[in-house]
């Protein structure tokens, strides 16, 4: 059978490798949540057929009804719905009132009272649970009738590919395939969340650094990463990622800082700036001002039930260990406020004590080609944990464009990057994903690649010509003549290099293939 639990929690932190259990504790009441979405039970075995395949497949959740008719969502929205509703199904079930109650009330349920933002937890016998939110109204798909999955809602999977361990059915009343989970249920879930029990491995760790060469996704990933630490969850929809991490930068959830080489303690910890005199009198004195981890971190002692996260772009660029100071140590997980190894550090400026809470994330970036993960300051790397953001040349992201085949463009390139210099001077997907045209393409390799390349082979064209295959496709040589006054001893062969203002028709299959010079 096929169970949906949806609850509204202050979700905190959400994990696809959950053992649920039940809470020994006494939780908190409904009444602390009445402005969070509900909690709603759903079983989805239609006529004996399980029908969990085919909402991932689709991204539905359905309510099953043999031959339903199509006015059910216009009926489930009046005030006198319930009776209604069990008039017209009591004729389907042939006049048996408890059992068209049960199927009314279930109907309501899942036409009228779940709404957006729900959350949705789907027992399948076998596997486990998967959640999902509530991303769609209710609507009739005529097409699906026979199927008996006519009525539907859109729905956003957390989870679709690894199901989580669990059983949660004794959340709804026997008999009933739709019913809102009692208010103790409810705050069970709510609780487990609070307690990091459907924490994701990837939201998992505080302290987290994404590295990987340019064009890897590490700024997409970020933003996503944010959602769902601070959200629990993030929608499939990219449009929606970047709506709710908006969201999140304006509530002051989430703080952004680029680190450059000039960057410092006084900026990002607590530093002294000049303030006016109390007392009236000329000049001025120095005061201390916190700095954006100070700030975060007031803010989220403030408010211990948020998620906070600190985002660090370019983490690597800056000095790490003269920007943070004292402050490392208080990025260990068990030294940070309310731990058992909880430490406090005097700031030297305001030499007051700092404790830095448990609730605040900090997540970094890396570009690998500006500086290898192994020259990282060893104090830096016991602290965070590492993702590798390789290149990913999959079909499904890189299709074939006008002919050409982008995975097997960007595999190639990469191939001979990695042995002509290292895995951390690669290219990654993004710069080829929204290319759509061979045009767009041949801008991309243009503008983006072939200057990176050049880059990394610090201007040497014949290296930058044997990572796009060899030949004069895309860069192309003509001989210079030597300066006048030279004697025979300094006369060298010498080229000028020029990208090909047009890439002939071919090139990128003998990119691929390779060819010799």
């Amino acid at each position: 059978m096929w169970w949906c639990v949806v609850d509204g929690g202050s979700l905190k932190r959400y994990a696809p490798f959950l053992t649920i259990k039940l809470l020994e504790k006494e939780t908190m009441s409904e009444a602390n949540h009445s402005n969070a979405p509900n909690v709603f039970v759903l079983r989805m075995e239609i006529e004996g057929v399980d029908k969990v395949g085919y909402g991932l497949e689709t991204d539905r959740i359905v309510i099953g009804y043999a031959k339903a008719p199509a006015d059910l969502i216009d009926i489930a929205s009046k005030s006198d719905s319930h009776t209604a509703l069990r008039d017209v199904v009591e004729k389907h079930f042939e006049g048996n009132k408890s059992v068209a109650g049960r199927k009314a009330s279930d109907l309501r349920t899942f036409l009228h009272v779940m709404q957006l933002g729900d959350f949705v937890l789907v027992l399948r016998e076998g596997f486990g649970v998967y959640l999902a939110t509530v991303a769609g109204p209710p609507s009739f798909d005529p097409s699906r009738v026979d199927d008996d999955t006519a009525y539907h809602r859109e729905v956003d999977w957390l989870n679709d590919k690894e199901p989580i361990s669990g059983d949660v059915r004794h959340y709804m009343a026997r008999g009933l395939t739709c019913a809102k989970a009692n208010p103790k249920d409810a705050a069970r879930v709510r609780q487990r969340i609070a307690d990091g029990e459907f924490r994701e491995s990837s939201t998992d760790a505080l302290n987290t650094i994404l590295y990987g060469p340019p064009g890897t996704g590490k700024t997409y990933l970020t933003a996503r990463r944010c959602v769902e630490i601070c959200k629990g969850y993030a929608p499939k929809d990219d449009d929606k990622i970047r709506e709710r991490y908006r969201q999140l930068v304006k509530e002051k959830r989430v703080e952004f800082v680029t680190f450059h080489e000039s960057y410092g303690y006084e900026e990002f910890v607590e530093g002294l700036r000049p303030a006016p005199n109390k007392d009236g009198q000329a000049g001025f004195r120095l005061k201390p001002k916190a700095g954006v981890l100070k700030r975060i971190a007031k803010r989220a002692r403030k408010y211990p039930e948020n998620a906070y996260v600190l985002v660090i772009d370019e983490i690597n660029r800056a000095n790490v260990s003269k920007v943070m100071g004292e402050l490392i140590t208080l990025l260990e997980e068990d030294k940070r406020e309310g731990e058992d190894n909880e430490v406090a550090v005097t700031l030297p400026h305001s030499r007051k004590p700092f404790r830095l809470p448990e609730n605040v994330h900090v997540l970094g970036t890396m570009n690998t080609a500006d500086r290898s993960i192994a020259l990282i300051d060893t104090a830096l790397r016991r602290r965070f944990r590492f993702e590798e953001m390789a290149p990913e040349p999959n079909p499904e992201l890189l299709g074939a464009v006008d002919g050409v085949d982008l995975a097997s463009v960007l595999t190639a390139i990469n191939d001979r990057l990695e042995y002509l210099l290292d895995r951390d001077h690669l290219i990654g997907h993004a710069w080829l994903m929204k290319a759509t045209t061979k045009a767009e393409v041949d801008d991309v390799m243009r503008h983006k690649i072939i200057p990176l390349l050049a880059e990394y082979f610090h201007d040497d064209w014949r290296k930058v010509q044997a990572a796009l295959g060899g030949g004069e496709d895309f860069v192309c040589r003509e001989p210079l003549q030597p300066t006048p006054g030279l004697g025979d001893d300094e006369v060298d062969e010498r080229y000028r290099w020029t990208v090909q203002s047009c890439f002939a028709e071919g090139a990128y299959q003998r990119l691929i293939k390779g060819q010799q010079t």
